[in-house]
C-alpha cells in the first residue's frame, strides 16, 4: 500500500515522497542507515531539491530528515515520508532521547506529512484502547485500519479486471467460493488465488487442502484475530 502511494505521489505536484522501511531495525542507528539507503535509492529525485551527496550519505535520521524537509520547503513542496513496520519506533524511543526528538519532526515540522503503516500488533501500546502507552504514538491518528474489501472490489481483485492484460477466467460459483472463504480480505483472496490458478489463466474451486494455513497465514491470523486458527475462512 505505501508503495502505491509513493508512486501516486510521484506524479502528484509538490508531493516529495519516501518509502522509509523501518523493519529489523532495533536502534536509533538502525533507524538513520534504513533512511539514509531510501535517499540513496531515489538519489535523482533528491539531488533535484538540491541534496549533496555528502548529505545523502548522513546516517544520522534527524540531521538527514532536517535537510530533506528543509529542501522541501523551498522547493514549494512537502516531504511525504512513508513509514513502513513502525513497531520498531517504540522500542527504541523507549531507550535513546534522539528518537523522542525525531518524533518531533515526524509529527509537528512544517513540510513533512508521515504515513505509518503497521499491523494491529501496534495496538498492544494502546492503554484501554484508548490513549497511546508510548509517547511516540502521540499525534498520530490510529483510527485508520485496512480490513476487508466491498464484495464488487473483491471480485475485481479475483478476476485482475483492472489490470492491463492477464485477466483471470473464473465461473461466479468459484469467485463466490474465494470470496466467503478470505471474507474479501485483499491479502487473504490474492494468496488462495495464487494456490487456485491453472496454467490456462483460470482459478479453480478451492479445496478443504487450498484453506489450510501456512506458518505465514497462521502468523498473519493470529496478528489480526489474537487466534491461531488452522483454516483461511472467515477471517475479518
Amino acid at each position: 500500500m505505501l508503495r502505491q502511494i509513493e508512486f501516486l505521489a510521484s506524479d502528484a505536484g509538490g508531493l516529495i515522497p519516501l518509502y522509509w522501511d523501518m523493519q529489523g531495525c532495533v536502534s536509533y542507528a538502525d533507524l538513520g542507515r534504513c533512511l539514509a539507503d531510501a535517499v540513496r535509492d531515489h538519489l535523482v529525485r533528491f539531488a533535484l531539491l538540491g541534496l549533496s551527496p555528502a548529505l545523502a550519505d548522513e546516517q544520522d535520521a534527524l540531521t538527514l530528515l532536517t535537510h530533506v524537509r528543509r529542501l522541501a520547503v523551498r522547493a514549494n513542496g512537502e516531504l511525504l515520508l512513508l513509514c513502513d513496520e513502525p513497531e520498531a519506533l517504540l522500542g527504541i524511543a523507549a531507550k535513546e532521547p534522539a528518537a523522542q526528538r525525531l518524533h518531533r519532526v515526524l509529527t509537528g515540522g512544517a513540510g513533512v506529512r508521515s504515513v505509518m503503516a503497521s499491523t494491529c500488533a501496534i495496538y498492544r501500546f494502546y492503554g484501554a484502547g484508548i490513549e497511546p502507552t508510548s509517547p511516540f504514538l502521540g499525534g498520530f491518528d490510529m483510527s485508520h485500519t485496512v480490513g476487508s474489501l466491498a464484495a464488487t472490489d473483491a471480485r475485481k481483485l479475483i478476476l485482475r479486471s483492472q489490470a492491463p492484460a492477464g485477466r483471470m477466467k473464473a465461473p461466479a460459483a468459484v469467485t463466490s467460493a474465494i470470496k466467503d472463504a478470505t471474507n474479501n480480505h485483499p491479502l487473504l483472496l490474492q494468496l488462495l488465488c495464487s494456490r487456485l490458478l491453472l496454467e490456462d489463466g483460470s482459478l479453480r474451486m478451492p479445496s478443504d487442502t487450498d484453506l489450510r494455513a501456512d506458518s505465514m497465514i497462521a502468523s498473519f491470523l493470529s496478528m489480526i484475530s489474537g487466534t491461531g486458527p488452522r483454516q483461511i475462512a472467515n477471517c475479518s
